[in-house]
This record gives C-alpha cells, sequence and structure tokens, in this order.
C-alpha cells in the first residue's frame, strides 16, 4: 500500500516568500538561522514541499511579528493587531464617531485610556484582551470597560440623541429636518445591520 500523498497549502510558500521580503532577509539567511538545509527552505517557497506545524512554530519563534496560523494558511490575519486593524477598519463612519468621541470625553474628565499594545500577542492573549476591554484610570483608581459595555453605552447614547434630535424636530428649519431625517434613515439601516450580524453569529 502506498503512502498517501501530501496536502500542500500553496499559500504557505506564498506567505513564506512575503515574510522573507518583508524582513529584508533571503531563503538562505532564513534556512541559516532554522539551521534547515537551502535546499528545505526552498521547497517551502516553491511550493515544492509542505510546511509543517514545527516548522511554522520555528519561523514563529524567529520572527513573533507572524503568526504559525498565518503562515500554514489557516488564518488571513498575520498577527492579532492585524486583525484588530481589520475589525477597526470594518466599522461604520458612525461607530468610529462615536468611540472618538467617547475617548475624547473621557481625557477631558482628566482619565488616562490605557490600550494594552496586543502586537506579536497569541491567540489567548487576543481573547483576553477582548473580555478585558479598555482600561480607564483616574486619581490613581483604574476600572476597565470590556467591549460588550462600551458597546452598549454607544447604543445607549445613540438612543438617547436620537430622542433629543425627535424633540428638536418641531423646530427645526428645512435644511436640518432634512439631514435629521436622512441621519435617522441611516442609523436605522445600521440597527437592522448589526441585529443581522448579531443572528448570523
Amino acid at each position: 500500500m502506498g503512502r498517501k500523498p501530501v496536502i500542500i497549502n500553496p499559500l504557505s510558500g506564498k506567505r513564506l516568500k512575503k515574510l522573507i521580503a518583508e524582513q529584508k532577509t533571503t531563503q538562505d539567511e532564513l534556512a541559516n538561522a532554522l539551521r534547515f538545509s537551502k535546499k528545505t527552505v526552498n521547497g517551502w517557497c516553491t511550493g515544492r514541499s509542505s510546511i509543517t506545524y514545527q516548522n511554522a512554530l520555528a519561523i514563529h519563534n524567529l520572527y513573533p511579528a507572524y503568526s504559525v496560523e498565518w503562515l500554514l494558511g489557516q488564518s488571513e490575519y498575520p498577527n492579532a493587531l492585524s486583525h484588530i486593524d481589520a475589525v477597526s477598519a470594518s466599522l461604520s463612519h458612525e461607530s468610529e464617531l462615536l468611540y472618538s468621541g467617547l475617548f475624547a470625553f473621557a481625557r477631558l474628565g482628566g482619565y488616562k485610556i490605557n490600550i494594552k499594545d496586543m502586537r506579536n500577542s497569541t491567540v489567548d492573549e487576543y481573547l483576553d484582551f477582548i473580555k478585558a476591554g479598555i482600561e480607564f484610570e483616574k486619581d490613581g483608581i483604574c476600572f476597565s470597560l470590556g467591549f460588550q459595555e462600551l458597546n452598549d453605552m454607544g447604543n445607549d447614547l445613540l438612543v438617547l440623541l436620537e430622542q433629543w434630535l425627535s424633540r428638536r424636530m418641531d423646530r427645526a428649519e428645512p435644511s436640518l429636518l432634512r439631514i435629521i431625517s436622512e441621519w435617522h434613515k441611516r442609523r436605522q439601516m445600521i440597527r437592522i445591520e448589526v441585529e443581522h450580524e448579531e443572528d448570523n453569529n
């Protein structure tokens, strides 16, 4: 009975070449640093051979900014920080303004905002960061708000803002009335999208 064929993920070789280019190194230098043969590393880069978990771990230990999962083609994010950046980029413009406003008011109130640097973090550390949230400090007292709490706070503030705008509707000029109406419609659409995403999750 013959040996089972080895399944090679073509992404692994492409990503290893990307790592080599970004780190301004060479295949030969990487092979020497890992104590592998030049032929082995070349085989990974060209897709002729497969990068194993242990190989990827050795590369990660040498270059912590690149996760094992990304090197194996199992994740689209090189590290936790790039994942956070991608999530942040997907936020709506209104949400970005809201969080910026919350942080601005906190700073005006004399609160120091401590956000942990998640570069080179493991998946478990990233999940702990999501649960713990962002730390606020004032007069030597610290407390944390999780991302769910921040989201709930943002929704409460938006509800209050909508109520305030509704009370102003009767006295609004036609041009301002049109702007408020458009904003209200857009807010309803965002709420529907968020509820739809939560249902999918």
